[in-house]
């Protein structure tokens, strides 16, 4: 993908902007592969940036969000991105941390339940196990609350493995400087576009079964919107363009639209419009949780996504067909996005959405 602009301003989830516009070109049904479990496994630094001897005296929150602590802290994430749960043994998450860390709390949530279970599942200060299947599309999230010994200069690299639940290990390694200034933009940029087994479809002219793009952004703690000193974006962006690859399309026709007059009305738009879901993080005011929803598009525009924040407020996402040197791409743009706490947007686009929404309709690609 490429992502054409990024300017700062009053913009906190315009970043998930670059996940649906790359989701968008994932629409399709299931492909050939034999439906399977895969799990793959993310480690993220909050803030980008460590302190060498910090404080951590904050290190005992009871929810699932970290935002306002005042520790560094590393989240790994666990998801399921095949069709089909995992066996039911034991699936183990660990993070081999740099030497001399000190781990103050671990904390971990499985998706399926809002509660802390680091004190009943992680036997380990950075170790923790879950006894039953994963779902398709289930996390599971430790959060290790840590502090730098006092004279390291980084980087700081610590890798996290995932393993058990009868499929094979996966494991992820990431780097973390000391001291240093984060920069605005982003941290890191996933997309997978796969196939029912959870592993990446790269045919040509080949239906995925789903497209999920995770978004990290580099964050800082720092006054924010909501007038908390929390962990956020080091800037709020205000507007993003992107642009898929030549070549990578996709349809917004797999489901019936909603218009967005129902998006905004306390009935919401039917559950056959649902073509994906969309989540940020940590927790916030206006963080969003939310279905998305295939909306009525505007003339000018090729597709609308839709989809609604914490408060209720409804946002849109508009893509349009734009010439480029290299050809004509698909382009998304957002502009003025009001401002959230965010550090991570994760967006799921359904290849088959009547396969996910439960509508029974026809499926469609």
């Amino acid at each position: 993908m490429n992502i054409i602009g990024i300017r700062r301003g009053a913009a906190g989830f315009a970043a998930i902007l670059v996940a649906l516009c790359c989701a968008l070109a994932g629409g399709s049904t299931a492909g050939a592969a034999s439906p399977s479990a895969r799990l793959t496994v993310e480690s993220f630094a909050s803030p980008s940036s460590f302190t060498a001897g910090g404080p951590c005296t904050s290190a005992d929150p009871t929810e699932a969000s970290f935002a306002a602590t005042d520790c560094d802290v590393y989240v790994v994430t666990v998801r399921n991105v095949g069709s089909v749960p995992t066996d039911g043994s034991q699936i183990t998450l660990s993070d081999v941390l740099p030497a001399g860390m000190t781990v103050h709390r671990t904390n971990f949530f499985w998706s399926g339940l809002l509660e802390n279970l680091g004190e009943f599942l992680c036997p380990g200060v950075s170790e923790c196990v879950f006894p039953i299947a994963l779902a398709p599309d289930q996390t599971l999230e430790m959060y290790l609350f840590v502090t730098v010994p006092a004279g390291v200069t980084g980087p700081l690299r610590s890798t996290a493995t995932v393993s058990g639940g009868g499929v094979a290990e996966a494991a992820a390694s990431s780097q973390t400087p000391v001291g240093s200034t984060p920069v605005f933009g982003f941290a890191s940029f996933n997309a997978l576009m796969a196939g029912s087994d959870g592993e990446p479809d790269t045919r040509a002219g080949g239906h995925p079964y789903e497209f999920t793009t995770t978004i990290d952004m580099n964050n800082e703690r720092r006054l924010a919107a909501e007038s908390q000193v929390v962990h956020t974006s080091v800037r709020d962006p205000k507007d993003i363009v992107v642009d898929l690859p030549v070549g990578l399309a996709g349809s917004a026709l797999a489901t019936p639209q909603c218009t967005f007059a129902q998006l905004g009305a306390g009935a919401g738009c039917p559950a056959d419009t649902i073509i994906g879901h969309i989540v940020t993080s940590p927790e916030g005011l206006a963080s969003i949780n939310s279905p998305v929803y295939n909306i009525t598009p505007e003339h000018g525009f090729a597709a609308q996504f839709g989809f609604i924040d914490k408060l209720n407020g409804t946002h849109v996402l508009s893509a349009s067909v734009v010439p480029t040197p290299q050809g004509y791409v698909l382009r998304t743009i957002t502009t003025d996005v009001p401002q959230i706490t965010l550090d991570r947007i994760v967006v799921r686009l359904f290849g088959n959405p009547v396969e996910k929404n439960l509508s029974g309709n026809t499926p469609v690609a």
